[in-house]
């Protein structure tokens, strides 16, 4: 079972990592992330979202009864991490983009 978790989370990674790229790719995904007028929402979303990434992984370490499986705490810290990196990306690119003008 813990396998089929972890292939899970392996493919879900994976498409978003794709889908990510040739997001960014585009013309149109740089410009929204980078110069659109809607791309403060865009790091506001993904900011909250990591936020509660990180909230979520930290409360359910501590909180292990949620799960009928035992699952290791190295998942957990590494969920956090991430939501940690999106937090912090989109902070910093927020902050380059008001702050460096």
């Amino acid at each position: 079972m813990p396998v089929l978790i972890a292939l899970r989370f392996i493919a879900i990674v994976l498409v978003q990592l794709v889908a990510f790229f040739f997001f960014y790719k585009h013309p149109a995904g740089r410009h929204a992330v980078y110069t659109a007028w809607y791309a403060w929402i865009i790091d506001l979303l993904a900011i909250l979202s990591g936020v509660t990434i990180m909230y979520v992984s930290a409360y359910v370490m501590y909180n292990p009864w949620i799960f009928t499986i035992e699952i290791p705490s190295y998942v957990f810290w590494a969920t956090f991490i991430i939501g940690g990196w999106q937090a912090s990306i989109h902070a910093v690119k927020w902050f380059i983009r008001y702050f460096n003008k």
